[in-house]
């Protein structure tokens, strides 16, 4: 999905996922037991925060999402993939496409979200002499950067239990760094949190919970499919400052998903007949040549 300054894009086996559009919406389709990234780019001069949720989780912190989440900070015309639940600023858990009661908003007794990938984009409020020092900074200390990832398969019940917890001394604004040069930030009251808790509780529940004081039952969009903690993977971070211009976002992309049974039932065809499109020009030919029956 494509706006003129920020794009969020599902990718499944390296390739974005095909969207499609129904009501204002776009949608993709997920597979039960596919694990998914989701790419983001700034395309701005600017350097952004984009806060990330996915079933209307923080995939920083596993906690509801708001606009005073954590985040990746962008650099002006940068792009970086984010493939799962930070688990410490060393890993993650992979995003992992799931059953409603599967899924980790479920796990959490937060399944009223299922089926949607947000993120939210703030503008940096700037600091211009310390920008021109980050510049200086930047310029002396110019080296490449590598970005590890690897996948560690575990049994299912791995997770269980397996929650981390760790501070950071950064005044203000509190955030993580990739290793290619993509930050992750909180809001500026917190100086220590905790990173994605694992799910808990019984993993065979046949149904997600829904706490009613925070969602009315009634108006919930029957989704198929939620976003589970997948397989374990490396994904560096480290601690960089932001500060921004507002708590407003400057702008927020969504995009919605469901299995290609659920997509159907919101009238979305993923199985178009393809169409034929007159050409102009399809062969080209020196002179008229006369029909048969001429």
């Amino acid at each position: 999905m494509q706006s003129t300054n920020f794009e969020l894009d599902i990718l499944i086996h390296g390739s974005k996922a095909r969207t499609y559009k129904q009501d204002g919406r776009v949608y993709i389709e997920g597979r039960e037991g596919t694990e998914f990234s989701v790419l983001l780019k700034n395309n701005t001069p600017q350097r952004v925060l984009a806060v990330l949720t996915v079933d209307g989780l923080s995939v920083i912190d596993g906690k509801e999402g708001s606009f005073k989440s954590g985040g990746y900070i962008l650099d002006p015309w940068e792009s970086t993939k984010v493939p799962g639940w930070r688990l410490n600023n060393k890993e993650v858990a992979n995003f992992e496409f799931a059953s409603p009661n599967k899924s980790y908003a479920a796990k959490k007794g937060r399944g009223g979200n299922l089926g949607i990938i947000g993120c939210a984009f703030f503008y940096e409020k700037k600091d211009y002499v310390q920008e021109l020092l980050d510049k200086i900074n930047e310029l002396e200390k110019r080296t490449p950067k590598i970005i590890e990832e690897h996948h560690y398969h575990y049994p299912k019940d791995w997770w269980w239990g397996q929650g981390t917890w760790y501070t950071t001394t950064t005044p203000g604004f509190s955030t993580f760094t990739l290793t290619s040069g993509t930050t992750l930030g909180t809001s500026n009251s917190v100086s220590a949190f905790n990173s994605c808790d694992a799910p808990m509780g019984n993993s065979k529940a046949s149904s997600y919970q829904i706490k009613s004081e925070d969602v009315d039952l009634l108006k919930i969009e029957q989704t198929s499919l939620g976003t589970k903690f997948g397989d374990k993977a490396i994904h560096k971070v480290s601690e960089e400052s932001f500060n921004r211009v507002s708590e407003i976002p400057t702008e927020v992309l969504t995009v919605y998903y469901d299995t290609k049974d659920g997509l159907k039932r919101r009238g979305i065809d993923t199985d178009p007949t393809p169409s034929f499109t007159p050409s102009a020009f399809p062969k080209e030919s020196k002179f008229c040549e006369p029909p048969m029956d001429w």
